[in-house]
């Protein structure tokens, strides 16, 4: 599975001065990186990681050229939050 374009756009919000608060903070913040255009393909991808094991989810956003290291348990938690920005839109 190719992470789209807009992925990498997404974990350039994952460096060291991201609010890292709970409430999806992070979430709001790392989408707004990506263009409105390009959400709905993010989407689809995201959607698609759901249904992949924590610790795949862990592997595809430490490989997402960030500043934050994720675990397995934060990784879930960081992608149900995104998902659940981008259905509020």
């Amino acid at each position: 599975m190719t992470p789209p374009p807009a992925f990498r756009q997404l974990c350039q919000g994952l460096h060291q001065d991201a609010p890292l608060s709970s409430g999806g903070a992070l979430a709001r913040h790392c989408l707004a990186f990506v263009t409105s255009a390009e959400r709905p393909a993010l989407s689809v991808f995201l959607d698609e990681l759901s249904a992949r094991s924590d610790a795949d989810l862990k592997g595809v956003f430490n490989r997402g050229a960030t500043d934050l290291a994720f675990d397995s348990r934060q990784a879930r938690a960081f992608l149900e939050d995104l998902l659940a920005v981008l259905r509020k839109r």
